[in-house]
């Protein structure tokens, strides 16, 4: 008998097209990976109901791996189905730190965003995770968060200086718990975000805990990606498939690299023929 296979595909840039929709032949390919017995995954940095959608439209079973490996969530439900969560903690910290730098903030929980008011700028920008998106006068006040034990993400949007200077003591005061990352936010470059996630959480460990879930083993895995973000999956997926638009940087760490391109559509298809085959 063939043994159980996983593949696991990266939305944005990766199985979406840059006008959110997925090919006819990606989805094709992923119909005939499906019918061979292949555990077909979304793995996003989304939380589970940004990507529920795209899950239904193609008719996944395979449970979700959402917020950078942080979640596993129902693929037709969104319902969460196991967490590696901040400690609460550490996330009211890093809330606590972005409101008095009066940066614009948000928390991700495993299937909805608070924001703050100064985030309503950025609201189009924030719903790229999901649509459901609540604000709030005073972010670091909410009780409603606060109460929960599912912090997925904290993320704060500002000028540069307040940026550095915040991850600066993030990492001083809460580097055992999280993990930051820092970059240019929209298209202006003017501002910065920075995100704080649970520390040795990534798509990869999220990858293991589901290929252990579903009995596959490593070399049974494959991971299709296009950004920094799908690193850790590249490297922990038996084969790994990167997209023909990506970096360098990215393409460097894939064990083979595809010629479609999230403008072309088509790389998850290529990269399922490529593996299968």
């Amino acid at each position: 008998m063939t043994p159980p296979r996983l593949l696991a595909l990266d939305l944005d840039g990766t199985l979406l097209r840059r006008d959110h929709s997925v090919s006819p032949k990606d989805h094709g390919a992923i119909r005939e990976a499906i019918r061979s017995g292949v555990h077909v995954a979304i793995c996003t940095g989304r939380v589970s109901t940004g990507a529920v959608e795209t899950a239904r439209a193609l008719g996944l079973e395979t449970t979700m791996i959402c917020a950078d490996g942080g979640v596993l969530a129902c693929p037709t439900t969104a319902a969460k189905r196991w967490q590696s969560p901040i400690r609460l903690e550490a996330a009211v910290h890093a809330a606590i730190v972005a409101d008095a730098s009066e940066m614009a903030s948000f928390v991700f929980l495993h299937h909805e965003i608070h924001a703050d008011a100064r985030g309503e700028r950025w609201l189009e920008y924030v719903r790229t995770w999901t649509p459901h998106v609540h604000v709030h006068d005073r972010l670091s006040e909410v009780e409603h968060w606060r109460s929960h034990e599912d912090v997925a993400v904290v993320l704060a949007i500002g000028e540069r200086a307040h940026v550095e200077a915040n991850a600066a003591v993030l990492r001083a005061e809460r580097g055992a718990d999280l993990s930051l990352a820092t970059w240019r936010a929209g298209s202006s470059g003017e501002q910065w975000a920075l995100m704080a996630r649970p520390a040795g959480v990534d798509k990869g460990t999220g990858l293991a805990q589901l290929a252990a879930q579903l009995g596959v083993a490593r070399a049974d895995v494959c991971a299709v990606g296009d950004w920094y973000n799908d690193v850790p999956m590249f490297a922990w997926a038996g084969r790994s498939f990167v997209m023909g638009q990506s970096l360098d940087d990215v393409k460097q760490h894939a064990t083979d690299r595809l010629v479609a391109t999230s403008d072309t559509g088509g790389g998850v298809a290529e990269a399922i023929e490529r593996w299968l085959r």
